[in-house]
């Protein structure tokens, strides 16, 4: 492009130096014999006025660099509506965090979003209510996490050339630190129906239960208790056994060889 232009240049003046020893010399301007030293016939080069290299450049082709016009992208939203919380919420409780929503086109700022949580009430209870629909969301991934098994097993070429398949344990361990991630997000998402705690309503209910025995029933509870624990005594005894003689066995020093 560069070339073309400096390549018009030298065209355009090597025209105009034509044009002037074409000229006639007596239409140069009074101003201009003047200027030059007085005298028409010393002169072999003619100046054009303003309006002549009007008139000669007006015929020729102008190029102008002319570039596509870019609208400007719009910007993130920044004004809170119940349409946009609708659809920030809808994304939560597809497991989609606040820097996920944030990174998706025509969609506010993590931190935009974090002050309407702030200032907005009537987002506050919607967003808690598209975080327990996380959590359900969430137990339907490990469901689908557990039952694919698809991606197991690897195929590896073995030195001798045959090919085998192989338990691809880095998958499997990728899958279990998902599902225990998603678990541990349930747990605090709704930790009254998927949390880890001792429910100290049984041992309340199992005191009071034994209290309102009277003695006979109490003793009667007991004996049940003895006669099914003594079902599992042989079991345990023969497991003792076991394990005395292992212990034995292992402290006998092992008998000198004869010698030869």
């Amino acid at each position: 492009m560069t070339r073309t232009r400096d390549l018009g240049r030298v065209g355009i003046g090597l025209g105009l130096m034509l044009i002037a020893l074409q000229h006639p010399l007596n239409r140069f301007s009074t101003n201009t014999r003047a200027r030059c030293g007085g005298s028409t016939g010393q002169h072999r080069y003619q100046r054009f006025t303003g309006r002549q290299l009007s008139a000669i450049l007006g015929n020729m082709p102008r190029t102008r660099k002319t570039t596509p016009t870019q609208r400007r992208p719009p910007g993130r939203p920044s004004i809170y509506s119940d349409e946009l919380a609708s659809k920030i919420c809808g994304y939560v409780a597809e497991g989609y965090s606040f820097r996920q929503i944030g990174d998706l086109p025509q969609m506010p700022h993590q931190r935009t979003m974090k002050r309407w949580l702030a200032e907005k009430p009537t987002f506050q209870e919607r967003y808690a209510q598209a975080k327990e629909e996380m959590a359900e969301h969430f137990a339907e991934e490990i469901l689908e996490i557990a039952d694919d098994g698809s991606n197991d097993w690897i195929e590896r070429e073995l030195e001798s050339g045959n090919i085998i398949k192989a338990v691809d344990h880095e998958h499997i361990a990728r899958s279990r630190l998902r599902v225990d991630t998603r678990k541990w997000l349930m747990s605090k998402l709704l930790p009254k129906k998927y949390g880890e705690r001792l429910d100290v309503n049984t041992h309340i209910d199992l005191v009071a239960r034994v209290a309102a025995m009277t003695p006979a029933e109490r003793l009667a509870r007991a004996n049940q208790l003895l006669e099914g624990a003594a079902q599992y005594l042989p079991a345990l005894e023969h497991v003792e056994s076991e394990q005395v003689d292992e212990s034995k066995a292992d402290s006998i020093p092992d008998s000198a060889e004869p010698s030869g």
